[in-house]
């Protein structure tokens, strides 16, 4: 199953189209003779609705998506529902599967240099399917909180994890407000 998830926003898809490539990639990698079918979410923040392929088939585009409409094609999309504007929020509700405002955090983005952090006593769809024998891995933004290690996707349910910890970072040399936002783990290994 493929579940494609789109949030209304700016025009940005350059640096998601590298993640879900590098993600379709790291998954392609992995054991092919399970009988459980692979598991792909895509979330899309900043992204317009008409900035991948499938949205408009047939129509000519500026941006050319065939992985992202390949995927669709063979998966499920789900392009209407209501999403917050902001990614926190969107990414939370994936995580958790509740609504942000049952969790407190429909207003707003967990701001930099603050000790906010997603409830440690949600459980997250890693930590789900994980426990049912899948491997788990995130590339891309996570921004559900970075105060300590407890916060961090391998914490919290994902093997690996690839990708910046907060909003606003610059695409090109990773930066934040003067400092380098990146990072790396493994399961019981954070960097």
């Amino acid at each position: 199953a493929v579940v494609s998830t789109q949030s209304t926003g700016n025009h940005f898809p350059g640096i998601m189209l590298s993640l879900v490539i590098t993600a379709a990639l790291l998954l392609s990698t992995g054991v092919a003779t399970s009988s459980k079918p692979h598991i792909l979410f895509v979330l899309m923040d900043d992204q317009g609705y008409g900035d991948v392929g499938y949205t408009y088939p047939g129509e000519p585009k500026d941006i050319v998506t065939p992985l992202i409409d390949k995927l669709a094609g063979e998966g499920l999309i789900l392009d209407r529902f209501y999403a917050l504007p902001l990614c926190t929020p969107s990414r939370a509700a994936l995580q958790t599967g509740v609504y942000p405002i049952s969790l407190g955090i429909q207003a707003n983005v967990f701001l930099t240099h603050t000790k906010q952090c997603l409830q440690s006593e949600r459980l997250l769809i890693a930590e789900a399917i994980r426990a049912n024998g899948y491997a788990t891995h995130l590339v891309g933004k996570w921004h559900l909180g970075y105060s300590s290690l407890d916060c961090l996707p391998c914490a919290r349910g994902y093997d690996t994890a690839y990708g910046f910890t907060q909003g606003g970072i610059d695409y090109y040399d990773h930066s934040l407000i003067n400092y380098q936002d990146f990072y790396s783990c493994s399961a019981g290994n954070d960097t």
